[in-house]
């Protein structure tokens, strides 16, 4: 029987590249496409519903190139389009967290000096 992160890969395809943003690539975007994260960041009701344009527009105080930068931001799979075009709202789609890779090999060093040691 498989285990959850078998299926998980599985149903990923085994992409070891899952798409996504994170904060360190938000900070490195250029000026406009860093504003509009950010302002997508900043809504409070983004992370669950998504934000219009409309109100992205409002937000920024500007609408000069918003769709082109969004369907950018979508295309790079940073931003996620929900919806109908009618009623499109955008979300952040942040990359999962990379596990540290710890080795065994670290844990039994620090279990045997302890034990070396006359500690239990």
């Amino acid at each position: 029987m498989s285990g959850l992160y078998d299926r998980l890969t599985d149903r990923r395809g085994g992409d070891p590249d899952p798409g996504g943003i994170s904060m360190m690539d938000i900070a490195s975007l250029p000026t406009a496409q860093r504003q509009v994260m950010l302002a997508v960041l900043r809504d409070a009701n983004a992370a669950a519903t998504g934000i219009t344009s409309q109100a992205l527009a409002e937000t920024l105080g500007w609408t000069d190139a918003l769709a082109a930068i969004l369907a950018d931001l979508v295309a790079h799979g940073w931003l996620l389009a929900l919806g109908d075009a009618s009623a499109r709202r955008y979300k952040v789609n942040f990359a999962p967290r990379r596990r540290r890779r710890s080795g065994f090999g670290m844990w039994s060093s620090l279990g045997s000096s302890r034990s070396d040691d006359g500690q239990a």
